[in-house]
């Protein structure tokens, strides 16, 4: 599982700049362009400082929400890549 490979990998954040709107958070990225995070993946976002893994991340999350383990997993996968793909992060293997 894709999880199993990332896991130990931490993760920063590297918005130009973001600003909180409600429950959503507003990022622009490196190359100038506008994202818009839901009040999920801004409470990831606002996770994302470096120094945890992903693991540390999953732990914390499945800790604070209702949610089955594997949903969490390939929701949180997929919110990473997401977020790389729009250059809002940037991964550090340990």
């Amino acid at each position: 599982m894709v999880f199993e490979l990332l896991k130990d990998i931490k993760v920063e954040t590297k918005a130009l700049k973001q600003r909180e709107e409600g429950d959503f958070l507003i990022a622009m990225s490196e190359d100038m362009k506008i994202s818009y995070l839901n009040s999920m993946a801004k409470d990831v976002y606002s996770r994302l400082n470096g120094i945890k893994t992903i693991a540390d991340i999953f732990n914390e999350l499945l800790n604070e929400y209702d949610v089955a383990e594997n949903v969490l997993k390939t929701d949180l996968i997929s919110l990473i890549r997401d977020l790389q793909w729009q250059f809002l992060i940037r991964l550090k293997r340990i």
